[in-house]
């Protein structure tokens, strides 16, 4: 039973989800999550959750947050499809070494890292992807580098310290501030049109299905560390079918511009 759980970007979806999550499974261990942004202690207070607020590419933060703790969940990043590559290296790279570093020195013992399958996207469609598929080179975007050199620090062969990497694909559910929400915003002003024959077919995963990995780590044997797996709900659906169950949930009627190319967001 681990004494104290670590959740960096807790104030995101994922980070938050978990917190909440973990603190209800482990009551007797400190479950600490951290964020650069405050605006959700009163939230998590109400809950019984623990939460500092902490700017990891500052070591001093990572040490301090990290004291004590026998287990990482690495969830913080920066997530966009605009910026420069020294903003991607801070956020994804700079913060994953800067907790590497602390942990090592303080004896952690285990360390999650929550990164992406973007690094498989090749402007083509892919099923079935494993985790030794190629990868593209170069990537798609700098967010895809960075998360996978913060991949490859995580996983660098390390005597006593379990590290893992989990590459989740398009999470969504509850507090879904994403995907989702996008859809609906394009929705409403009118931008959302069904991209070609409407038959694309995509698989994402539940937060409660990447909670129960995460926990599976948690309890995880010595052999199953010093990897990365893939993430998903396992069940691909038809992309527009599901959006309009979403829209039908919400009593909003469906989606009849079509779109021959492009992006419908």
């Amino acid at each position: 039973m681990p004494k104290k759980i670590l959740i960096t970007g807790a104030s995101g979806f994922v980070g938050g989800r978990l917190l909440k999550s973990l603190t209800l499974t482990y009551p007797e261990a400190l479950v600490l999550g951290t964020g650069r942004r405050n605006e959700r202690q009163a939230e998590f207070s109400a809950l019984g959750c623990q939460f500092q607020p902490g700017d990891l590419v500052n070591f001093a933060d990572c040490e301090r947050l990290v004291a004590g703790a026998d287990v990482i969940i690495h969830c913080a990043g920066l997530s966009s499809p605009w910026g420069t590559y020294p903003e991607f290296y801070a956020a994804n790279v700079q913060s994953t070494l800067n907790l590497l570093k602390a942990a090592q020195a303080q004896g952690t013992q285990r360390f999650i890292l929550i990164s992406t399958p973007s690094v498989y996207f090749n402007y083509q469609d892919r099923f079935n992807l494993k985790e030794s598929d190629p990868l593209p080179n170069p990537m798609v975007n700098h967010y895809a580098v960075t998360k996978y050199q913060a991949e490859q620090e995580t996983l660098l062969n390390r005597p006593d310290f379990e590290t893992i990497a989990l590459r989740p694909r398009a999470i969504i559910g509850a507090e879904d501030a994403v995907i989702f929400p996008r859809v609906l915003r394009a929705y409403e002003e009118g931008r959302l049109k069904i991209v070609g024959d409407g038959k694309n077919i995509v698989d994402m995963t539940c937060a409660s299905n990447l909670i129960a990995a995460v926990e599976a780590c948690l309890k995880a044997e010595h052999s199953a560390f010093g990897e990365v797996y893939n993430i998903t709900n396992g069940e691909p659906q038809p992309l527009w079918e599901t959006i309009g169950h979403f829209l039908q949930a919400l009593d909003l009627p469906p989606i009849t511009k079509k779109s021959p190319q492009g992006l419908p967001w």
